[in-house]
C-alpha cells in the first residue's frame, strides 16, 4: 500500500529547497563579490599581490575559483593585473614555479586569448604553447578550430594529443623541423610537471626521433634534439646507448657540450664517471673547451654524487685557469659544497677547505683523497 505523503510536508520540503538553494546562491554571490573588491584594490597598483591573490583564486574548488575569475577578469581595467590572472592558474608555488594543471585552465587562458590587449594575449598563447605544443597565432580559425576539438576533454588528453600532432609535423625531414625543436625546448617544464607529457612522448617514439637528429649531419638540430633529451628523464639504458657515444672526443664541440648537459639530473648516478672521466681528458688533454667542461661540471652538480669533490678540486689544481676556478667551482663544487663562487677561489682554497670539511660527508667520501693528476699550477 502506498503512503500517502501530507501535501504540508511537500510545501515545507520544497521551499525548504528553495531556501537552502537561495542562501548558496547568495553565499556564493557574497565570495564572488569580496573575491572582486581585494582583485580591484589592488588592479594596476601591484602585480606581485595581483599575483598573490591569483594564487589564492585558484587554490579554490576548480569550479568556484574559475567561475569567479571569469566574472572579474573583464573588469580588471589593468592588462598587468589580468596577466597576474592567466599566470595564478597557470603555476603554482613554491619556487620553482610549477604547472598548477588547474583542470579549467584551457577556459581561463581563453580568457586572455579573448583579452583585447596584445600582452594579454600573448602570455596566454605562451601557456598555451606548453600544453599543446603548438604555437598559435592570434584569435584566427586555428585557434577555433582548437576550441572545439578539444571542448570537453581531460587535460592529459589535450596534452597527449598536441604531442601527437608534434610528431605528425616533424614526420619530414622539412625546414620546419629546426622551428619545431625550437618550440619543442619552450616546453621543456611540460616534461617536468605532466607525467602525461613523459608518458605520451615514450609511447610516441620521440627518444628514437630525437636521438636519430642527435647524431644526424646537422648539428644546430643535434643540440636542439639533446635539449629536450634531458628533459625526458629516460632511463639509463637508452641514455647509455645514445648520449655517452657523443661525449667522445672527435664529435662536434657543440653536440659534446649538449650531450654532457643531457645527463643533468639525480637519476643519472650512473654517468657520474663517464662524465669525470670526459671532464679529466677535457682538462689535462685540452680535449674539450670551456662549454664542454662546463657542461660536465654542471651534470656532475646536479647529479650530487659527493664523492667527486676531491677530483674537482684537482682539475683546478690542475688547471687554474677561469676555465676550470670558475667553471668547474661554480658549476660544479658550489652545488656539491654550497661553497659559493669567488675568483679567489683556486686549487689552494679547495685543497684547504676539503681538509677542513671533508669530515662534514662522512663514510667513505670523507676518507677520499685528492688524486694527483699531473703538473699542478702554482
Amino acid at each position: 500500500m502506498r503512503r500517502i505523503i501530507p501535501l504540508t510536508l511537500v510545501f515545507c520540503a520544497f521551499a525548504s529547497a528553495i531556501s537552502t538553494g537561495s542562501l548558496a546562491r547568495s553565499q556564493g554571490a557574497e565570495v564572488a563579490g569580496s573575491w572582486e573588491k581585494r582583485l580591484l584594490a589592488v588592479d594596476g597598483k601591484s602585480w606581485r599581490e595581483g599575483f598573490s591573490l591569483a594564487l589564492e583564486l585558484a587554490s579554490l574548488p576548480a569550479e568556484e575559483g574559475a567561475a569567479i575569475a571569469h566574472s572579474v577578469y573583464p573588469r580588471l581595467r589593468s592588462s598587468d593585473t589580468r596577466r597576474q590572472i592567466l599566470k595564478g592558474f597557470y603555476y603554482t608555488v613554491p619556487y620553482p614555479l610549477h604547472a598548477r594543471l588547474h583542470p579549467r585552465i584551457l577556459d581561463i587562458l581563453h580568457l586572455g586569448m579573448e583579452d583585447e590587449d596584445g600582452k594579454a594575449q600573448e602570455w596566454a598563447r605562451d601557456f598555451l604553447k606548453m600544453l599543446t605544443f603548438r604555437d598559435f597565432e592570434g584569435r584566427g580559425d586555428d585557434y577555433r578550430r582548437f576550441r572545439e576539438e578539444v571542448r570537453g576533454l581531460p587535460l592529459d588528453d589535450v596534452v597527449s594529443r598536441g604531442l601527437g600532432l608534434w610528431m605528425e609535423r616533424t614526420a619530414a625531414t622539412s625546414g620546419s623541423v629546426s622551428r619545431e625543436l625550437d618550440l619543442l625546448g619552450r616546453c621543456w617544464s611540460t616534461f617536468r610537471d605532466v607525467p602525461a607529457a613523459r608518458e605520451a612522448a615514450l609511447e610516441l617514439g620521440f627518444p628514437e626521433r630525437l636521438f636519430g637528429w642527435a647524431h644526424g649531419a646537422d648539428a644546430q638540430r643535434a643540440v636542439k634534439a639533446l635539449r629536450v633529451v634531458g628533459h625526458l628523464r629516460l632511463g639509463e639504458e637508452l641514455l647509455r646507448q645514445s648520449i655517452l657515444p657523443l661525449l667522445e672526443p672527435g664529435r662536434l664541440e657543440e653536440v659534446r657540450t649538449a650531450a654532457a648537459a643531457a645527463l643533468e639530473g639525480e637519476q643519472n648516478g650512473w654517468a657520474v664517471d663517464a662524465l669525470l672521466g670526459a671532464l679529466t681528458s677535457a682538462v689535462a688533454e685540452k680535449s674539450g673547451g670551456r662549454g664542454f667542461i662546463w657542461a660536465c661540471a654542471g651534470s656532475l652538480g646536479r647529479i650530487g654524487e659527493k664523492k667527486v669533490i676531491p677530483h674537482l678540486v684537482a682539475l683546478i689544481e690542475l688547471d687554474g685557469t677561469y676555465d676550470t676556478v670558475y667553471g668547474v667551482g661554480y658549476f660544479g663544487l658550489w652545488r656539491l659544497t654550497g661553497v659559493s663562487y669567488d675568483e679567489s677561489h683556486d686549487g689552494v682554497f679547495w685543497r684547504s677547505w676539503w681538509e677542513e670539511n671533508r669530515g662534514r660527508f662522512g663514510g667513505n667520501v670523507a676518507e677520499l683523497e685528492i688524486p694527483a693528476l699531473g703538473r699542478q699550477v702554482r
